[in-house]
């Protein structure tokens, strides 16, 4: 949200520097058509008429300048959001993978799973985190802040130790129970705040 304000208060900036050159370019062309200065009596040869030209011309590629920078720094802006925005979808999306394989492991807790396969134990093990890189990759961005990833780390990791126990450990289910509990407390917690953040982003 701050990086809203500034652009806004830029943009007002930029607005205000180019309406009172173009106030100032106008007077200056009216009362040159006119002769106005001297239609009052104004000597006009006591004003160095060079600088003044030189002054409203520098004025403008100044103007010109200023202009073309806040659109650069707009763009560059809005590209920063949208990698703000990817970032909170990503970890969102993982999110929901664990809450999928947690039901799964739920079911090997049940019972309703008797015997597990070494492929689709790899599978639950590593399923939700497919997008590893690009999160490790917008995290040296610095489009993932530091308390996101650690969460984001820790919720892993625990989840590998569920999987892990479950899949491949027996009698172990208080263990597995009370970690699995704690996992989608977590995973609850940090989903409300990746959502209330991605709103403040659109």
């Amino acid at each position: 949200m701050k990086k809203k304000h500034r652009f806004f208060n830029k943009g007002i900036g930029v607005m205000v520097a180019v309406g009172i050159l173009v106030v100032v370019t106008l007077i200056c062309l009216v009362l040159d058509y006119y002769d106005v200065p001297s239609m009052l009596g104004i000597n006009t040869n006591v004003f160095n008429l060079d600088f003044w030209s030189i002054f409203l011309g520098n004025g403008i590629v100044i103007t010109l300048f200023i202009v073309t920078f806040f659109l650069f720094d707009k763009k560059n802006l809005q590209k920063e959001r949208l990698a703000d925005y990817a970032g909170v979808v990503l970890l969102l999306d993982t999110y929901l993978e664990c809450e999928s394989f947690i039901k799964i492991i739920q079911g090997v807790l049940a019972g309703k799973v008797e015997k597990m396969q070494p492929k689709i134990s790899e599978y639950i093990y590593n399923g939700p985190f497919k997008n590893d890189d690009k999160i490790f990759e917008l995290l040296q961005g610095g489009h993932i802040s530091k308390d996101s990833f650690e969460k984001y780390s820790y919720v892993k990791s625990q989840y590998k130790v569920l999987a892990y126990t479950v899949t491949e450990m027996k009698g172990q289910q208080e263990f597995a129970s009370k970690l699995l509990k704690e996992i989608i407390q977590q995973i609850k917690e940090e989903k409300e705040k990746l959502q209330a953040y991605k709103e403040s982003l659109k």
